[in-house]
């Protein structure tokens, strides 16, 4: 079984990158998981230390730039917010695509502010 899983957010990649990594910490065997953004990675100093102290640093791998994926197949792709549905291009082999708005993390970097 071979499935390639993209989660896919519009800016920054706190919901994307946190998505794929729990994704890939359940993932079974020949499932790959990539995360990617719209526009450029941005990281979060609150998600990160979260995140590492779940046993899932987020700092191991930067989050892909759409432009770079774009030209991979994959069979499932996660919209984690409801932007990115408006900026989806037309992506190889027809994936699924499944929209899961997850709530922006950073909310909360900015709230402790």
């Amino acid at each position: 079984m071979n499935i390639r899983l993209l989660f896919l957010g519009l800016r920054g990649s706190c919901r994307c990158r946190m998505a794929g990594a729990f994704a890939r910490r359940r993932a079974l065997a020949g499932v790959s998981v990539t995360f990617a953004t719209v526009e450029p990675d941005v990281s979060d100093p609150l998600v990160d230390a979260v995140m590492a102290e779940a046993g899932l640093p987020l700092n191991t791998e930067p989050c892909a730039n759409l432009a770079e994926v774009s030209r991979n197949e994959y069979d499932v792709v996660v919209l984690v917010c409801p932007q990115a549905v408006m900026q989806l291009p037309l992506l190889l082999g027809r994936p699924t695509v499944v929209q899961w708005n997850l709530p922006d993390p950073a909310i909360f970097s900015r709230e402790s502010e």
